[in-house]
């Protein structure tokens, strides 16, 4: 049975290659856990978590970047697809409104 995935931050995701990123500020893309470096947005453990899900995972919908993107790969069973929508962004706070 195929498995469909709703996850907030992405599980791959090309989106430092495209940003950059930045070291400091409220929001830095890099963090530590344990010791190593990881892009903060993106799960940095989807290799961990994937893996039981591998064989029948056919669609990630997820979130968290302000770009669209489509990761599409071949697996052993047939296409991957991983789809992160453009996360929207409102006003912010004491901004004009619709």
């Amino acid at each position: 049975m195929p498995i469909v995935t709703f996850n907030h931050i992405p599980f791959i995701g090309g989106g430092e290659v495209r940003g950059g990123f930045k070291e400091d500020g409220a929001a830095p893309s890099v963090i530590e856990i344990d010791g190593r470096p990881h892009f903060r947005h993106t799960v940095y453990n989807h290799q961990e978590v994937l893996g039981p899900l591998q064989e029948r995972l056919e669609v990630a919908l997820q979130g968290h970047i302000h770009m669209r993107e489509i990761v599409e790969s071949q697996t052993q069973i047939g296409e991957q697809r991983l789809i992160t929508a453009a996360a929207v962004v409102g006003p912010p706070p004491g901004g004009a409104g619709p």
